[in-house]
């Protein structure tokens, strides 16, 4: 391969491949369709960069598009064919439209002046393109919040204080004079109380007198011990009596704190599975028409029914729903045309009293 300024000259095959898949925004599946009978429908791939395609007829003159490793990117997926065509004198049309990431729907239909009429074998050596894009169209970004679990706390602590308070004070007095003296000592004791006080007074009286006194203690944030001394001895002179207490007060505090926390989060617990849905389609309701024409030319809906799941599009036999999941049929009266739709699509059908299409005109 030369490269000469902007000339490329001298390029391979697989080479010119290469460039010309770069060049393309695009993945495409392109294919000549070739249909007949009740078969699938019959590819002749001439590109492909999708993966693996595959066409499976559902029911006359409709088909299943099917993408194995789910490409078909929703609002990046378009489908290029014929849309009407004639063949001796008769119209006929191909009408796609896309479902989901694994899905396109496909009808092929004969075109008349009562409506449209699907129809088999109308794929002959047919092209049909796919594409998909890789550039990602501007859209409003749906954010979905994480939920915050919400944790309340309890904290309940214990506090047990222990308080003890002992005081010992037994003063030992002994006299022997020769007169008679009146001794009062007071002794008052302010000791402060704490959750855990031991009280120890310790005296050291100058005589040493035998006496026992009665010594009655009341812990309060402030306590005063008044003993009342009065001996009666006969001295034969008179002694000078100072005794001198000197309490210890030792307060000693030791609170037992065992607080208590329960968590208890806020979890909120996974949604269930789902069951299968069933495909949501928009029905006349109001005013049934007397043919497929007047339904697909005047009709408009005020209802919505729902097919059976898995089922695209409206066929024979089906059976219409009035909701999603429960086991109410659809009421029709069995003789007139009702207008229905997907929004890409529209029939006029025959619905009989428990639900199930009888007859089907496409519009």
């Amino acid at each position: 391969m030369a490269i000469s300024g902007k000339t490329i000259s001298n390029l391979d095959a697989s080479t010119l491949a290469t460039l010309r898949e770069f060049s393309k925004p695009y993945n495409v599946y392109t294919a000549f369709i070739t249909q007949s009978g009740e078969d699938n429908p019959f590819p002749v791939e001439y590109e492909n960069t999708l993966g693996d395609i595959e066409w499976v007829r559902i029911t006359g003159g409709t088909y299943d598009v099917i993408s194995i490793d789910g490409v078909f990117t929703a609002n990046r997926t378009i489908t290029i064919h014929d849309k009407l065509f004639q063949i001796d004198g008769e119209f006929y049309e191909i009408t796609s439209s896309w479902v989901s990431s694994t899905h396109i729907l496909v009808s092929t239909s004969k075109v008349e002046l009562t409506g449209s009429t699907l129809m088999d074998t109308l794929f002959n050596n047919t092209l049909f393109e796919i594409r998909s894009y890789s550039v990602v169209p501007p859209v409003t970004p749906s954010v979905t919040p994480s939920p915050t679990p919400s944790i309340t706390p309890s904290i309940t602590p214990s506090i047990t204080p222990s308080i003890s308070v002992t005081p010992s004070i037994t003063p030992s007095i002994t006299v022997t004079p020769s007169e008679t003296p009146s001794v009062t000592p007071t002794i008052s004791v302010t000791p402060s109380i704490t959750p855990s006080i031991t009280v120890t007074p310790s005296e050291t009286p100058s005589v040493t007198p035998s006496v026992t006194p009665s010594i009655s203690i009341t812990p309060t944030p402030s306590i005063s011990i008044t003993p009342s001394e009065t001996p009666s001895v006969t001295p034969s002179e008179t002694p000078s009596v100072t005794p001198s207490m000197t309490p210890s007060v030792t307060p000693s505090v030791t609170p037992t704190v065992t607080p208590s926390i329960s968590v208890t989060p806020s979890i909120t617990p996974p949604p269930p599975s789902p069951s299968p849905l069933r495909l949501e389609f928009f029905i006349g309701n109001m005013d049934p028409y007397d043919t497929p024409l007047d339904a697909c030319t005047y009709g408009i809906t005020d209802e919505n029914v729902y097919l059976s799941a898995g089922i695209y599009v409206p066929v024979l036999g089906t059976t219409l729903w009035e909701d999603q999941f429960g086991d109410e049929p659809y009421f029709g009266n069995g003789y007139s045309y009702y207008y229905l739709t997907n929004g890409s699509n529209s029939w006029a059908v025959k619905i009989a009293g428990d639900g199930e299409i009888t007859e089907i005109t496409a519009c």
